[in-house]
């Protein structure tokens, strides 16, 4: 319906405007809409966007909050592609505000989760999607937090 398309619209803009100021109202408002909505396939990927926009506007512990909300409905959902983004965004919230350890266990799950999707879908599928630019970059950033040291307590 038009909420569909208010709520994915609005997800859209904020994400491409890290550095605009609105960014992360844009992306909360998304979160709210998408709530009032009703339709839940709507609310984990607006979580996820808004957890993205607030990480990139260093505000770790909103993106904490969101980006575990969004992991939870993901994993319910059966949605590991979007999971294992969701522990990523986590990880590196994490990873901004110093905690390597939970930083760390976040990319693990993530690492899991996205084992779990390349075990779910063909191949030449799971290559392409590996393949796309933003997954690369993704990987990317899994791979710096996966190799990071934890210090011991």
């Amino acid at each position: 319906g038009i909420r569909d398309i208010g709520v994915t619209g609005v997800q859209t803009c904020a994400l491409p405007i890290y550095g605009g100021a609105g960014a992360p109202r844009a992306a909360d408002e998304a979160v709210q809409m998408a709530e009032k909505s009703g339709d839940q396939s709507l609310v984990a990927p607006a979580l996820l966007a808004s957890a993205e926009v607030h990480l990139e506007k260093a505000d770790g512990r909103t993106a904490i909050s969101l980006a575990a909300r969004a992991q939870q409905l993901f994993a319910e959902r059966g949605k590991p592609e979007s999971e294992w983004r969701a522990w990523l965004i986590l990880g590196r919230a994490y990873a901004a505000g110093g905690d390597r350890a939970k930083a760390k266990e976040s990319a693990v799950q993530a690492s899991a989760a996205l084992e779990k999707l390349a075990r779910g879908w063909q191949q030449a599928d799971f290559v392409s999607y590996t393949s796309r630019p933003d997954i690369q970059e993704y990987r990317k950033q899994l791979a710096q937090i996966s190799r990071s040291r934890v210090s011991a307590p």
